[in-house]
Protein backbone atom coordinates (compact mmCIF):
# COMPACT_ATOMS: atom_id res chain seq x y z
CA UNK A 1 0.00 0.00 0.00
CA UNK A 2 2.96 2.43 0.73
CA UNK A 3 4.69 1.33 -2.78
CA UNK A 4 6.96 3.98 -4.67
CA UNK A 5 4.60 4.56 -6.98
CA UNK A 6 2.05 5.83 -4.84
CA UNK A 7 4.70 8.09 -2.91
CA UNK A 8 6.12 9.17 -6.16
CA UNK A 9 2.24 10.43 -7.45
CA UNK A 10 1.27 11.98 -4.16
CA UNK A 11 4.68 13.73 -4.58
CA UNK A 12 4.41 15.47 -7.69
CA UNK A 13 0.85 16.54 -6.20
CA UNK A 14 2.19 18.05 -3.28
CA UNK A 15 5.12 19.96 -5.38
CA UNK A 16 3.08 21.37 -8.58
CA UNK A 17 0.30 22.79 -6.04
CA UNK A 18 2.31 24.14 -3.34
CA UNK A 19 0.62 21.89 -1.06
CA UNK A 20 1.33 21.81 2.94
CA UNK A 21 1.23 18.39 3.88
CA UNK A 22 2.53 15.86 6.67
CA UNK A 23 2.68 12.31 7.13
CA UNK A 24 0.80 11.58 10.89
CA UNK A 25 -0.61 8.86 13.36
CA UNK A 26 -0.43 5.34 12.65
CA UNK A 27 1.35 5.45 9.51
CA UNK A 28 4.50 7.34 11.22
CA UNK A 29 3.92 4.83 14.07
CA UNK A 30 4.56 1.84 11.77
CA UNK A 31 7.10 3.59 9.87
CA UNK A 32 8.91 3.71 13.20
CA UNK A 33 8.21 0.43 14.20
CA UNK A 34 9.06 -1.05 10.85
CA UNK A 35 5.46 -2.65 10.57
CA UNK A 36 3.81 -3.15 7.57
CA UNK A 37 1.01 -0.98 7.04
CA UNK A 38 -2.22 -0.58 4.77
CA UNK A 39 -3.38 3.04 4.82
CA UNK A 40 -1.82 6.05 4.86
CA UNK A 41 -2.93 9.43 7.06
CA UNK A 42 -2.09 12.73 5.70
CA UNK A 43 -3.05 15.71 7.17
CA UNK A 44 -3.28 19.27 5.15
CA UNK A 45 -3.26 22.97 5.81
CA UNK A 46 -6.04 23.73 3.36
CA UNK A 47 -7.41 22.82 -0.08
CA UNK A 48 -8.28 18.93 1.07
CA UNK A 49 -10.73 18.39 -1.68
CA UNK A 50 -8.74 19.52 -4.54
CA UNK A 51 -5.25 17.44 -3.52
CA UNK A 52 -7.19 14.51 -2.89
CA UNK A 53 -8.84 14.31 -5.94
CA UNK A 54 -6.23 14.98 -8.16
CA UNK A 55 -4.22 12.34 -6.11
CA UNK A 56 -7.22 9.54 -6.97
CA UNK A 57 -6.69 11.30 -10.79
CA UNK A 58 -3.16 10.33 -10.73
CA UNK A 59 -3.05 6.90 -9.17
CA UNK A 60 -6.38 5.75 -11.16
CA UNK A 61 -8.36 5.57 -8.24
CA UNK A 62 -12.28 6.61 -6.56
CA UNK A 63 -11.85 8.87 -3.60
CA UNK A 64 -15.38 9.69 -1.47
CA UNK A 65 -15.68 12.43 1.39
CA UNK A 66 -15.87 10.85 4.62
CA UNK A 67 -17.02 13.99 6.67
CA UNK A 68 -17.69 17.38 4.66
CA UNK A 69 -17.54 19.50 7.74
CA UNK A 70 -14.44 18.04 9.18
CA UNK A 71 -13.05 17.93 5.62
CA UNK A 72 -12.52 14.26 5.66
CA UNK A 73 -12.09 12.77 1.90
CA UNK A 74 -10.52 9.19 1.14
CA UNK A 75 -9.01 7.64 -2.02
CA UNK A 76 -9.62 4.10 -1.96
CA UNK A 77 -6.06 2.26 -3.59
CA UNK A 78 -6.20 -1.32 -3.43
CA UNK A 79 -6.88 -2.75 -0.29
CA UNK A 80 -6.00 0.19 1.53
CA UNK A 81 -6.63 3.75 2.01
CA UNK A 82 -5.32 6.96 1.82
CA UNK A 83 -6.95 9.39 4.03
CA UNK A 84 -7.17 12.74 3.69
CA UNK A 85 -8.19 15.85 6.30
CA UNK A 86 -7.36 19.45 7.31
CA UNK A 87 -5.79 20.84 10.19
CA UNK A 88 -7.55 20.62 13.63
CA UNK A 89 -6.73 23.91 15.81
CA UNK A 90 -5.21 25.58 12.26
CA UNK A 91 -1.46 23.96 13.72
CA UNK A 92 -0.22 20.63 12.94
CA UNK A 93 0.64 20.63 16.68
CA UNK A 94 -3.24 21.43 17.26
CA UNK A 95 -4.46 18.72 15.13
CA UNK A 96 -1.94 16.14 16.66
CA UNK A 97 -3.26 17.13 20.24
CA UNK A 98 -6.46 15.94 19.05
CA UNK A 99 -5.74 12.61 18.49
CA UNK A 100 -6.23 9.29 20.84
CA UNK A 101 -2.61 8.58 21.76
CA UNK A 102 0.75 10.48 22.30
CA UNK A 103 1.78 7.15 19.79
CA UNK A 104 -0.64 8.31 17.24
CA UNK A 105 0.38 12.55 17.58
CA UNK A 106 3.82 12.08 15.76
CA UNK A 107 3.91 13.80 12.20
CA UNK A 108 6.63 14.78 9.86
CA UNK A 109 6.29 17.16 6.75
CA UNK A 110 6.41 15.55 3.40
CA UNK A 111 9.02 17.61 1.86
CA UNK A 112 11.79 16.38 5.00
CA UNK A 113 10.04 12.70 4.18
CA UNK A 114 9.77 12.16 0.99
CA UNK A 115 11.89 11.13 -1.25
CA UNK A 116 14.49 9.73 0.93
CA UNK A 117 11.93 8.30 3.34
CA UNK A 118 13.53 10.03 5.99
CA UNK A 119 11.86 10.36 10.03
CA UNK A 120 14.89 12.20 11.77
CA UNK A 121 12.96 15.48 11.34
CA UNK A 122 9.54 14.53 13.77
CA UNK A 123 6.97 16.54 14.92
CA UNK A 124 6.29 14.88 18.55
CA UNK A 125 4.81 17.68 20.48
CA UNK A 126 3.45 14.94 23.26
CA UNK A 127 6.94 12.60 23.56
CA UNK A 128 4.96 9.82 21.48
CA UNK A 129 8.44 8.30 20.63
CA UNK A 130 9.64 7.87 24.09
CA UNK A 131 6.19 5.89 24.48
CA UNK A 132 6.49 4.16 21.53
CA UNK A 133 10.20 3.06 22.80
CA UNK A 134 8.78 1.68 26.08
CA UNK A 135 5.71 -0.03 24.70
CA UNK A 136 3.53 2.48 26.56
CA UNK A 137 -0.03 3.34 25.32
CA UNK A 138 -1.16 6.73 26.91
CA UNK A 139 -3.59 9.28 26.05
CA UNK A 140 -2.33 12.51 24.17
CA UNK A 141 -5.15 14.68 26.38
CA UNK A 142 -6.89 14.39 29.38
CA UNK A 143 -10.19 14.80 26.92
CA UNK A 144 -8.68 12.35 24.09
CA UNK A 145 -10.87 8.99 25.71
CA UNK A 146 -14.44 11.53 26.64
CA UNK A 147 -14.19 13.02 22.76
CA UNK A 148 -14.10 10.09 21.71
CA UNK A 149 -14.92 6.78 24.03
CA UNK A 150 -14.29 4.25 21.44
CA UNK A 151 -10.78 5.26 21.96
CA UNK A 152 -11.32 3.21 25.54
CA UNK A 153 -11.30 -0.07 23.17
CA UNK A 154 -9.30 0.82 20.57
CA UNK A 155 -6.18 0.76 23.40
CA UNK A 156 -6.96 -2.31 23.63
CA UNK A 157 -6.85 -3.28 20.07
CA UNK A 158 -4.12 -1.71 19.65
CA UNK A 159 -2.51 -3.78 22.95
CA UNK A 160 -3.08 -6.68 20.65
CA UNK A 161 -1.54 -5.49 18.45
CA UNK A 162 1.91 -4.49 19.12
CA UNK A 163 1.58 -5.82 22.73
CA UNK A 164 2.08 -2.46 23.87
CA UNK A 165 0.65 -1.96 27.45
CA UNK A 166 -1.85 0.23 28.42
CA UNK A 167 -0.68 3.23 30.80
CA UNK A 168 -2.04 3.03 34.74
CA UNK A 169 -3.34 6.52 34.27
CA UNK A 170 -4.99 5.90 30.93
CA UNK A 171 -6.97 2.41 32.67
CA UNK A 172 -8.03 4.56 35.80
CA UNK A 173 -9.67 7.49 33.27
CA UNK A 174 -11.81 4.44 31.96
CA UNK A 175 -12.31 2.70 34.87
CA UNK A 176 -14.32 5.89 35.65
CA UNK A 177 -15.93 7.32 32.12
CA UNK A 178 -16.49 3.82 31.07
CA UNK A 179 -20.25 3.88 30.45
CA UNK A 180 -19.69 6.52 27.49
CA UNK A 181 -19.07 3.42 25.66
CA UNK A 182 -22.77 3.50 25.19
CA UNK A 183 -23.26 6.01 23.55
CA UNK A 184 -20.95 4.74 20.66
CA UNK A 185 -21.86 3.43 16.82
CA UNK A 186 -21.82 -0.62 17.26
CA UNK A 187 -20.56 -0.89 14.00
CA UNK A 188 -17.37 0.98 15.47
CA UNK A 189 -17.26 -0.82 18.08
CA UNK A 190 -17.14 -4.44 16.52
CA UNK A 191 -14.47 -3.52 13.71
CA UNK A 192 -12.15 -2.75 16.85
CA UNK A 193 -13.49 -5.92 18.53
CA UNK A 194 -12.71 -7.59 15.01
CA UNK A 195 -9.11 -6.59 14.69
CA UNK A 196 -8.45 -7.78 18.13
CA UNK A 197 -10.04 -11.01 16.70
CA UNK A 198 -7.67 -11.05 13.71
CA UNK A 199 -4.60 -11.19 16.18
CA UNK A 200 -3.24 -15.29 17.04
CA UNK A 201 -3.26 -14.35 20.71
CA UNK A 202 -6.39 -12.06 20.97
CA UNK A 203 -7.03 -14.26 24.77
CA UNK A 204 -3.86 -12.28 26.19
CA UNK A 205 -6.08 -8.86 25.39
CA UNK A 206 -9.57 -10.17 26.40
CA UNK A 207 -8.15 -11.80 29.42
CA UNK A 208 -6.94 -7.86 30.17
CA UNK A 209 -10.31 -6.18 28.73
CA UNK A 210 -12.25 -8.61 31.15
CA UNK A 211 -10.78 -6.85 34.37
CA UNK A 212 -11.68 -4.02 33.50
CA UNK A 213 -15.02 -2.58 33.76
CA UNK A 214 -15.19 -1.28 30.34
CA UNK A 215 -15.67 -4.94 29.91
CA UNK A 216 -19.36 -4.91 31.96
CA UNK A 217 -20.26 -1.55 29.57
CA UNK A 218 -19.51 -3.43 26.34
CA UNK A 219 -20.60 -6.86 27.15
CA UNK A 220 -23.61 -6.95 29.66
CA UNK A 221 -25.15 -10.21 28.95
CA UNK A 222 -21.03 -11.59 29.49
CA UNK A 223 -20.66 -9.64 32.91
CA UNK A 224 -22.04 -12.28 34.83
CA UNK A 225 -19.70 -15.18 33.71
CA UNK A 226 -17.38 -13.20 35.85
CA UNK A 227 -17.11 -14.69 39.40
CA UNK A 228 -19.70 -17.22 38.83
CA UNK A 229 -17.77 -20.25 40.38
CA UNK A 230 -18.70 -23.70 38.47
CA UNK A 231 -16.66 -26.82 41.08
CA UNK A 232 -16.34 -30.19 40.76
CA UNK A 233 -15.16 -30.78 36.57
CA UNK A 234 -13.59 -26.83 36.35
CA UNK A 235 -11.31 -24.99 38.39
CA UNK A 236 -12.40 -21.56 37.34
CA UNK A 237 -15.32 -19.40 37.25
CA UNK A 238 -17.03 -19.02 34.27
CA UNK A 239 -14.91 -16.29 32.22
CA UNK A 240 -11.88 -17.37 33.42
CA UNK A 241 -12.28 -20.82 32.03
CA UNK A 242 -13.43 -18.89 29.08
CA UNK A 243 -10.33 -16.48 28.38
CA UNK A 244 -8.07 -20.33 29.29
CA UNK A 245 -10.35 -21.94 26.28
CA UNK A 246 -10.12 -19.24 23.48
CA UNK A 247 -6.23 -19.40 24.66
CA UNK A 248 -6.19 -23.15 24.61
CA UNK A 249 -8.18 -22.58 20.94
CA UNK A 250 -5.85 -20.37 19.77
CA UNK A 251 -2.70 -22.40 20.05
CA UNK A 252 -4.16 -25.17 18.63
CA UNK A 253 -4.96 -23.17 15.95
CA UNK A 254 -1.51 -22.22 15.07
CA UNK A 255 -0.41 -26.27 15.11
CA UNK A 256 -3.19 -27.83 13.47
CA UNK A 257 -0.14 -29.41 12.01
CA UNK A 258 1.16 -30.42 15.37
CA UNK A 259 -2.08 -31.80 16.10
CA UNK A 260 -4.06 -33.02 13.69
CA UNK A 261 -0.73 -33.96 10.97
CA UNK A 262 -3.49 -36.14 8.90
CA UNK A 263 -6.23 -33.89 8.64
CA UNK A 264 -3.79 -30.61 8.80
CA UNK A 265 -4.85 -29.53 4.97
CA UNK A 266 -8.69 -30.22 5.53
CA UNK A 267 -8.29 -28.12 8.40
CA UNK A 268 -6.98 -25.12 7.28
CA UNK A 269 -9.06 -25.26 4.40
CA UNK A 270 -11.75 -25.16 6.26
CA UNK A 271 -11.19 -22.71 8.79
CA UNK A 272 -10.28 -20.15 6.04
CA UNK A 273 -13.37 -20.75 4.41
CA UNK A 274 -16.48 -18.27 4.61
CA UNK A 275 -19.80 -19.61 5.53
CA UNK A 276 -21.16 -16.45 5.92
CA UNK A 277 -19.68 -12.72 5.68
CA UNK A 278 -16.11 -13.28 8.15
CA UNK A 279 -14.39 -16.45 7.48
CA UNK A 280 -14.63 -19.65 10.16
CA UNK A 281 -11.35 -18.73 12.34
CA UNK A 282 -12.65 -15.17 13.35
CA UNK A 283 -16.56 -16.91 13.93
CA UNK A 284 -15.71 -20.11 16.07
CA UNK A 285 -13.38 -17.61 18.26
CA UNK A 286 -16.30 -15.81 18.99
CA UNK A 287 -18.50 -19.23 19.49
CA UNK A 288 -15.32 -19.79 22.06
CA UNK A 289 -16.15 -16.58 24.25
CA UNK A 290 -19.88 -17.50 24.00
CA UNK A 291 -19.88 -21.24 24.45
CA UNK A 292 -20.31 -20.52 28.20
CA UNK A 293 -22.74 -17.15 28.31
CA UNK A 294 -25.95 -19.51 29.33
CA UNK A 295 -24.35 -20.45 32.30
CA UNK A 296 -24.64 -17.83 34.98
CA UNK A 297 -28.12 -18.01 33.79
CA UNK A 298 -28.91 -21.81 34.31
CA UNK A 299 -26.92 -22.48 37.49
CA UNK A 300 -28.34 -24.79 40.05
CA UNK A 301 -26.55 -26.14 43.48
CA UNK A 302 -26.54 -29.86 43.02
CA UNK A 303 -24.45 -30.56 45.98
CA UNK A 304 -22.12 -28.23 48.60
CA UNK A 305 -19.25 -27.07 46.32
CA UNK A 306 -20.54 -28.47 42.96
CA UNK A 307 -22.89 -26.87 40.54
CA UNK A 308 -25.11 -27.76 37.39
CA UNK A 309 -26.12 -25.73 34.62
CA UNK A 310 -28.89 -27.96 32.52
CA UNK A 311 -29.95 -26.17 29.18
CA UNK A 312 -27.11 -24.08 29.12
CA UNK A 313 -26.14 -24.82 25.62
CA UNK A 314 -29.50 -23.89 24.61
CA UNK A 315 -29.82 -20.65 26.85
CA UNK A 316 -26.33 -20.20 25.52
CA UNK A 317 -27.34 -19.64 21.48
CA UNK A 318 -30.50 -17.30 22.49
CA UNK A 319 -28.28 -15.35 24.26
CA UNK A 320 -25.74 -15.35 21.70
CA UNK A 321 -27.89 -14.08 19.35
CA UNK A 322 -29.06 -11.12 21.48
CA UNK A 323 -25.65 -10.15 22.00
CA UNK A 324 -24.17 -10.36 18.53
CA UNK A 325 -27.52 -8.79 16.81
CA UNK A 326 -26.86 -5.98 19.51
CA UNK A 327 -23.14 -5.70 17.71
CA UNK A 328 -24.69 -5.10 14.09
CA UNK A 329 -23.30 -9.01 12.72
CA UNK A 330 -24.66 -10.65 9.50
CA UNK A 331 -27.51 -13.14 10.34
CA UNK A 332 -25.63 -15.30 8.80
CA UNK A 333 -22.45 -14.83 11.02
CA UNK A 334 -25.07 -14.98 14.16
CA UNK A 335 -26.89 -18.84 13.37
CA UNK A 336 -23.09 -19.95 12.61
CA UNK A 337 -22.27 -19.01 16.33
CA UNK A 338 -25.30 -19.87 17.78
CA UNK A 339 -25.29 -23.22 16.04
CA UNK A 340 -21.47 -23.64 17.54
CA UNK A 341 -23.05 -22.62 21.10
CA UNK A 342 -25.90 -24.91 21.04
CA UNK A 343 -24.26 -27.64 20.19
CA UNK A 344 -20.22 -27.02 21.60
CA UNK A 345 -21.29 -30.52 24.36
CA UNK A 346 -21.62 -32.68 22.01
CA UNK A 347 -18.33 -33.64 20.92
CA UNK A 348 -17.44 -34.00 24.96
CA UNK A 349 -20.70 -36.14 25.63
CA UNK A 350 -19.94 -38.61 22.59
CA UNK A 351 -16.26 -39.11 24.19
CA UNK A 352 -18.18 -39.99 27.62
CA UNK A 353 -19.89 -42.61 25.48
CA UNK A 354 -19.32 -46.37 25.60
CA UNK A 355 -20.89 -46.47 22.31
CA UNK A 356 -19.83 -43.77 20.37
CA UNK A 357 -22.37 -43.15 16.86
CA UNK A 358 -20.14 -41.12 14.88
CA UNK A 359 -22.55 -40.83 12.05
CA UNK A 360 -25.38 -39.93 14.38
CA UNK A 361 -23.29 -36.97 15.77
CA UNK A 362 -22.63 -35.67 12.42
CA UNK A 363 -26.31 -35.55 11.90
CA UNK A 364 -27.24 -34.10 14.78
CA UNK A 365 -24.50 -30.88 14.08
CA UNK A 366 -24.36 -30.53 10.51
CA UNK A 367 -22.51 -28.40 8.52
CA UNK A 368 -20.37 -27.37 11.32
CA UNK A 369 -19.97 -30.09 12.86
CA UNK A 370 -15.96 -30.05 12.49
CA UNK A 371 -16.19 -26.55 13.85
CA UNK A 372 -17.83 -27.72 16.87
CA UNK A 373 -14.95 -30.31 17.59
CA UNK A 374 -12.51 -27.39 17.33
CA UNK A 375 -14.38 -25.75 19.62
CA UNK A 376 -15.11 -28.45 21.80
CA UNK A 377 -11.12 -28.60 21.96
CA UNK A 378 -10.42 -25.68 23.73
CA UNK A 379 -13.80 -26.06 26.57
CA UNK A 380 -12.03 -29.41 27.23
CA UNK A 381 -8.46 -28.64 27.32
CA UNK A 382 -9.19 -25.42 29.72
CA UNK A 383 -11.45 -27.37 32.26
CA UNK A 384 -9.26 -29.37 34.70
CA UNK A 385 -5.96 -26.85 34.13
CA UNK A 386 -3.51 -28.60 36.40
CA UNK A 387 -5.59 -31.22 37.60
CA UNK A 388 -5.89 -32.49 33.91
CA UNK A 389 -4.77 -35.91 33.45
CA UNK A 390 -2.89 -35.76 30.15
CA UNK A 391 -3.93 -39.51 29.58
CA UNK A 392 -7.74 -38.20 29.31
CA UNK A 393 -7.01 -35.46 26.87
CA UNK A 394 -4.90 -37.10 24.29
CA UNK A 395 -7.67 -39.72 24.58
CA UNK A 396 -10.03 -37.03 23.27
CA UNK A 397 -7.37 -35.73 20.77
CA UNK A 398 -7.67 -39.54 19.67
CA UNK A 399 -11.74 -38.92 19.39
CA UNK A 400 -11.17 -35.37 17.56
CA UNK A 401 -8.87 -37.48 14.72
CA UNK A 402 -11.12 -40.17 14.33
CA UNK A 403 -14.58 -37.62 14.23
CA UNK A 404 -12.14 -35.72 11.80
CA UNK A 405 -11.11 -38.94 9.54
CA UNK A 406 -14.70 -40.59 9.73
CA UNK A 407 -15.88 -37.27 8.31
CA UNK A 408 -13.76 -36.93 5.44
CA UNK A 409 -13.65 -40.61 4.38
CA UNK A 410 -17.34 -42.10 4.85
CA UNK A 411 -19.94 -39.09 5.90
CA UNK A 412 -18.92 -36.26 3.91
CA UNK A 413 -19.26 -38.78 0.71
CA UNK A 414 -22.00 -40.56 1.90
CA UNK A 415 -24.47 -37.07 2.10
CA UNK A 416 -23.17 -35.96 -0.98
CA UNK A 417 -24.40 -38.89 -3.10
CA UNK A 418 -27.54 -37.87 -4.94
CA UNK A 419 -30.90 -38.93 -4.00
CA UNK A 420 -32.70 -42.86 -4.56
CA UNK A 421 -35.37 -41.21 -4.79
CA UNK A 422 -37.34 -37.91 -5.48
CA UNK A 423 -41.31 -37.11 -5.25
CA UNK A 424 -42.22 -37.81 -8.87
CA UNK A 425 -41.32 -41.55 -8.27
CA UNK A 426 -43.71 -41.61 -5.53
CA UNK A 427 -46.10 -39.89 -7.44
CA UNK A 428 -45.55 -42.30 -10.31
CA UNK A 429 -45.61 -45.42 -8.32
CA UNK A 430 -47.69 -45.20 -5.24
CA UNK A 431 -50.01 -42.26 -6.75
CA UNK A 432 -48.93 -39.89 -3.70
CA UNK A 433 -49.98 -36.32 -3.59
CA UNK A 434 -47.68 -33.72 -2.87
CA UNK A 435 -47.58 -32.17 0.83
CA UNK A 436 -46.33 -33.06 4.13
CA UNK A 437 -46.61 -36.71 4.12
CA UNK A 438 -44.70 -37.08 1.16
CA UNK A 439 -42.14 -34.75 2.45
CA UNK A 440 -41.52 -36.86 5.70
CA UNK A 441 -42.13 -40.30 3.72
CA UNK A 442 -38.89 -38.39 1.77
CA UNK A 443 -36.84 -37.69 4.49
CA UNK A 444 -37.29 -40.93 5.70
CA UNK A 445 -35.86 -42.73 2.72
CA UNK A 446 -32.91 -39.95 2.89
CA UNK A 447 -31.95 -40.89 6.81
CA UNK A 448 -32.17 -44.67 5.43
CA UNK A 449 -29.90 -44.33 2.46
CA UNK A 450 -27.34 -42.15 4.72
CA UNK A 451 -27.18 -44.55 7.63
CA UNK A 452 -26.71 -47.47 4.94
CA UNK A 453 -29.86 -49.11 5.49
CA UNK A 454 -30.61 -48.50 1.98
CA UNK A 455 -28.72 -48.64 -1.38
CA UNK A 456 -30.85 -48.66 -4.31
CA UNK A 457 -33.18 -47.22 -5.78
CA UNK A 458 -35.31 -50.62 -5.51
CA UNK A 459 -34.74 -50.59 -2.10
CA UNK A 460 -35.83 -47.31 -1.34
CA UNK A 461 -39.74 -48.21 -2.99
CA UNK A 462 -39.79 -51.12 -1.21
CA UNK A 463 -38.72 -49.17 1.69
CA UNK A 464 -41.73 -46.55 0.98
CA UNK A 465 -43.89 -49.37 0.02
CA UNK A 466 -43.58 -50.79 3.79
CA UNK A 467 -43.73 -47.40 5.71
CA UNK A 468 -47.04 -46.91 3.58
CA UNK A 469 -48.43 -50.19 3.87
CA UNK A 470 -47.70 -49.73 7.96
CA UNK A 471 -49.37 -46.31 8.19
CA UNK A 472 -52.37 -47.84 6.15
CA UNK A 473 -52.04 -46.00 2.85
CA UNK A 474 -51.82 -48.84 0.62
Amino acid sequence: MYAEPYFQAFDAVVRKNGVEAYLCGGTIRDLLLNRPFKDVDVVLRDRVLETAQLFSMKIKASYFVLDQERQIVRVVCGDGNWDFSIFRDATIEGDLRKRDFTINAIAVKWEQFYPDQRLDRLIDPFSGLSDLQQGVIRVVDPMSLPDDPLRMLRAFRIHAELQFEIDPATLAQMEQINPMIAGVAMERITEELDRILLQPDSAKTFRRLGNSTLFDSLFPEMKPMKGCEQGGYHHLDVWLHTVDALEHFEDMLLRTGDFFPDHHEFLNEYLNGISGTLDRKRLLKWAVLLHDIGKPATRELKEPGRWRFHGHDHAGADMAETLLNRLKFARKDVQFVQKIVEHHLRPLNLFNQEEQDLFRFFRATGAESIGIILVSYGDVSAARGPLAVPSRMNEFKDLMNRLFRYYRDEYYPTITMPELVKGRDLMVTFQMKPGPNMGKLLKEIREAQLSGQIRSREQALDFASRRLRDAGNI
